[in-house]
């Protein structure tokens, strides 16, 4: 009996910390947490509790700090409406409550009530003592912004941030019904790449899709990573979600040649040469390679740049830059000082590891290096951007959920982040075992309580570039799915947030922006999230492949209007291997399918193919079910073009026939994610006349 006293205790606590007790799997079980992983998660949102046993005080604390607080730390205006705001006082009542509303412009506004118990709620009793909870009439409009609602009590100011926002993200603007192509940059081709894409090759491909009336250009997290300490290439796994990948850089379009004759002069080498045909003539991105070659140019043009050669128009312009960004300056010193030291930051000297503290003893060419490739990286990406508003395109930018533990932003903002979680997702048919993504997840309340500043930051880092900006993983604004450090993937669980107060973020972060937000909402979502996507005119993600497993003869018929629609993303394999079937084995081989569920799969991949050709052969779209998979492949885009739906991508893998997946989740070594390159390189794309056609067709019928 005191055992089970003691579990409902632990469950009392884990669902006031915002816990969910259990969760329904692909199969429609219910999956109830085990005890262990409700303690962990408690523990891990700072909840003092050796065991079970310390449950019940550790909720009448908490209980008790809720109850007390006088106002939360966020409040929402949508539409600009502030109608009333709860607060808890307790005995006795001042005679005059006095609040100044500070609203980002500078504007001050006073606000004053008398005899304040005529706006009483029903009282709350807490530790024997009463609280008055009072409702304040307040009934003004807000500008849209972030602003700041302060209390004044005797010897007491509390304060929340208000956030004033649009209901609504924006619509596109222009023309309806847009197209346009996907690649990862790192896999771009040309006759000048440097053994993988970069922002000159992204330049071009955007440049070539707009002639042919294509309105967005696609690709993957364009964020720093680890290419030397901590090496890990994957875009999802940036060293921060604040800044871009010097990796990309055009260093032959880098103006600082002009005034540096030892960079040009090693450019033109043929020792450099030489190491750059090695590097376009291996079968995969030799990221480290490339980051070193690129590396030793860029050293010489950061030197010449800081000895002051170069036009004082670019220092000004530099100056500017920082002066916009002064967190670039302590990423710099970050990166300079992780090169120096070969460890993680959780290594470092203790007096380095908390991120409000300036890290000494860094290289300070490594340093300039890292501020001057930060300037460069944001000119370039600016300048394909302006040149797509140009051609009418907006550019199509992804957010990965999460940042690299190792990184700067957990180190920067370890305040926020919690410590012995990591984020995931629970088994499913492609992961019986489910998936540890190794990054940790942001504590709910302390997000709050920092006033979402970190979020901020991030999101207008990307909407200073994207006109379309896709949310990897858009259920994470509702819960994301723990998993205790020590524990398996299967054991987490699902730990909620404050969804409405991340949705208003995004609305009034895009509308200063005029730009669209895509969820991708893939997989089992809860309905909940769905509503709130339509409440926030957030897009939906909409993928063939997915839906071609439900076998039902419709696949085709529901696409939907406010979405984006592809044949597939990066986590799969392109068309033809999926046709074909050739993904299954290889994943089988790769230890992420079992046995018995590859034969279910293949299964359900055959009843699927059934339902679509025949979808297809109705439609006229194809003559034979013995069609190629190329016909197949244009057939259903064809579909999708002809469909109301608002935007939908065509891939370059899949224009060139590749049958081998950019990613396979749930690998590392098992195969080379983020490193294969597209078929076909740009030129030949250019000049394929079948291709050119079809992506012609495209056009008209979005049109």
């Amino acid at each position: 009996m005191k055992n089970s006293r003691q579990d409902n205790k632990l469950n009392e606590l884990a669902v006031a910390c915002g816990i969910q007790l259990s969760y329904r799997d692909m199969d429609g079980r219910i999956k109830r947490a085990p005890a262990k992983t409700l303690l962990a998660a408690v523990r891990a949102l700072g909840v003092n509790v050796a065991g079970a046993a310390d449950c019940r005080a550790a909720l009448d604390e908490l209980q008790i700090r809720k109850s007390t607080r006088v106002i939360e730390p966020v409040l929402l205006a949508w539409e600009g409406r502030l109608g009333s705001v709860n607060i808890r006082l307790p005995q006795p009542l001042p005679s005059t409550i006095e609040a100044f509303l500070e609203l980002d412009c500078g504007e001050t506004r006073l606000f004053l009530w008398p005899d304040p118990a005529r706006f009483e709620l029903p009282t709350v009793t807490v530790n024997a003592g009463l609280i008055r909870v009072l409702r304040l009439p307040f009934k003004c409009r807000l500008p849209f912004g972030y602003h700041r609602l302060s209390l004044i009590f005797p010897g007491k100011t509390v304060s929340a941030f208000i956030i004033s926002a649009p209901r609504k993200a924006p619509e596109l603007q222009g023309p309806p019904r847009r197209w346009g192509l996907f690649s990862p940059v790192y896999a771009l081709r040309s006759g000048n790449d440097w053994g993988a894409g970069g922002f000159s090759e992204f330049t071009e491909l955007a440049k070539w899709s707009a002639t042919l009336g294509s309105g967005l250009t696609a690709t993957l997290p364009l964020l720093p990573a680890f290419y030397r300490e901590h090496f890990n290439p994957s875009p999802y796994s940036p060293v921060s979600r604040l800044f871009w990948n010097e990796l990309f850089i055009d260093v032959p379009n880098t103006l600082e040649l002009t005034f540096c004759p030892a960079a040009a002069a090693l450019l033109a080498s043929k020792e450099l040469r030489d190491e750059l045909s090695a590097l376009r003539a291996a079968p995969l991105v030799d990221y480290a390679g490339l980051a070193n070659l690129k590396r030793k140019v860029l050293e010489l043009l950061a030197e010449c740049f800081f000895n002051g050669h170069g036009s004082e128009l670019r220092r000004e312009l530099f100056n500017t830059f920082v002066e916009k960004h002064p967190e670039v300056k302590e990423y710099a010193r970050f990166r300079a000082y992780s090169e120096r030291s070969k460890c993680c930051w959780r290594q470092w000297p203790e007096e380095m590891r908390d991120g409000s503290t300036q890290i000494q003893g860094v290289d300070l060419n490594i340093e300039r290096y890292h501020l001057y490739v930060q300037f460069i990286a944001r000119e370039q990406l600016a300048g394909i951007v302006e040149k797509s508003k140009t051609d009418g395109q907006a550019i199509y930018l992804d957010l990965p959920l999460g940042s690299n533990p190792d990184g700067f932003d957990t180190w920067k903002h370890r305040e926020i982040f919690v410590t012995g979680s990591s984020v995931g997702a629970p088994p499913d048919d492609a992961f019986p075992g489910g998936q540890d993504w190794g990054f940790p997840p942001p504590h709910p309340e302390r997000q709050r309580e920092t006033e979402y500043r970190y979020l901020i930051s991030v999101v207008r880092h990307h909407l200073e570039m994207a006109g379309i900006l896709r949310l990897d993983h858009i259920m994470g604004l509702h819960r994301l799915y723990w998993i205790p450090e020590g524990s398996d993937a299967a054991d987490g669980v699902y730990v909620r947030y404050a969804a409405e107060e991340m949705y208003a973020i995004l609305c009034l972060e895009a509308f200063k922006a005029k730009a669209v937000i895509v969820g991708e909402d893939l997989g089992l979502v809860p309905g909940a999230v769905r509503r709130a996507m339509r409440r926030h005119n957030i897009k939906r993600s909409y993928v063939a492949q997915y839906e071609m497993l439900a076998g039902n003869d419709t696949c085709l018929d529901t696409i939907p209007v406010q979405a984006v629609a592809a044949v597939n993303t990066h986590d799969m394999h392109p068309f033809a291997a999926f046709w074909q079937g050739t993904d299954i084995p290889e994943r089988v081989a790769c230890g992420v399918l079992s046995g018995q569920r590859a034969c279910t799969e293949s299964a359900r991949r055959s009843t699927g193919k059934e339902v679509l050709t025949g979808c297809l052969l109705r439609r006229g779209l194809i003559s034979s079910r013995a069609s190629s998979p190329k016909e197949l492949y244009e057939s259903i885009c064809r579909v999708m073009a002809s469909s109301d739906v608002e935007m939908m991508l065509i891939s370059l893998d899949d224009l060139g026939g590749s049958t081998k997946a950019q990613n396979i989740p749930g690998t590392y070594t098992e195969h080379p994610n983020w490193r294969r390159r597209t078929p076909l390189s740009l030129e030949r794309l250019k000049n394929d006349q079948q291709i050119c056609s079809f992506l012609k067709d495209i056009d008209k019928l979005r049109k």
